[in-house]
């Protein structure tokens, strides 16, 4: 995962991992 795309890679993380984004 490339930290330089904060669009569509954190998308995904959202999805997989709603936590990680502080859900």
């Amino acid at each position: 995962m490339s930290a330089h795309t904060p669009g569509p890679w954190r998308a995904e993380i959202s999805v997989q991992a709603p936590s990680v984004r502080g859900g």
